[in-house]
């Protein structure tokens, strides 16, 4: 994997972090819906993940 896209990816990463913690906590609500969007999408993503390391095989 090419480094560039590994040091961008961390720094995607570190940028993201540090925007989210200026961020002001949103509502019980809207915290709630995030999680559950968070894991649906890491849900389709070890399932591509899943589906990519099949097809190789």
């Amino acid at each position: 994997m090419d480094n560039r896209f590994v040091r961008g990816l961390l720094m995607g990463g570190m940028i993201g972090a540090a925007i989210s913690m200026m961020m002001p906590m949103p509502a019980p609500r809207t915290r709630r819906r995030m999680q559950r969007t968070g894991r649906r999408i890491a849900g389709r993503a070890m399932n591509l993940m899943n589906d990519a390391r099949e097809m190789v095989k």
